[in-house]
């Protein structure tokens, strides 16, 4: 009977500390005149605002690159081997739409979705609308990317 409430004990413990992990994907579409370095420089914002809020939440956060891409691939775009073997329990998939940009340095519109990765399931999903930057310098544009990347992943932690 000890070893029954030790072992009781010990499982409650380990059930608590064990951390969930999210894992940000992002494609993004940007206009030609968008030098390609610039569109990578505020999709990795985003991803890095993502991640801020996931060790904010408790929540091992990890990614992948950025890469170009289409709504239509993202919408696409399910979980696969990787995900499953790395132990990865959820996945944040985001659309970055640069497009309407044009040559500017903006943030993105973005379209984005809370995957459950055991089973597939989609847990939530929005449009979250690119949001003002205080001034068109590069340091105030990355800081709402990296806000609107934060807000992503609370808004969807939050819906799980």
């Amino acid at each position: 009977m000890k070893k029954l409430l030790i072992a009781m004990m010990l499982a409650s413990i380990v059930s608590a500390v064990s951390a969930q992990t999210l894992r940000v994907v992002l494609w993004y579409e940007a206009d030609p005149r968008l030098p390609e370095e610039l569109a990578l420089e505020l999709s990795e914002a985003v991803i890095q605002g993502a991640l801020d809020a996931c060790f904010e939440s408790g929540v091992i956060g990890t990614n992948d690159r950025p890469q170009a891409g289409s709504l239509v691939t993202t919408l696409a775009y399910k979980p696969g081997k990787e995900s499953i073997e790395g132990f990865v329990d959820y996945e944040l998939v985001v659309f970055a739409d640069l497009m309407k940009n044009g040559a500017n340095y903006k943030a993105p519109d973005c379209t984005y979705r809370l995957i459950r990765v055991s089973g597939l399931a989609t847990r939530y999903e929005a449009v979250l609308p690119a949001l003002p930057a205080a001034s068109a310098v590069k340091a105030d544009v990355d800081k709402v990317c990296m806000l609107m990347g934060a807000e992503m992943t609370r808004t969807s932690l939050r819906g799980r």
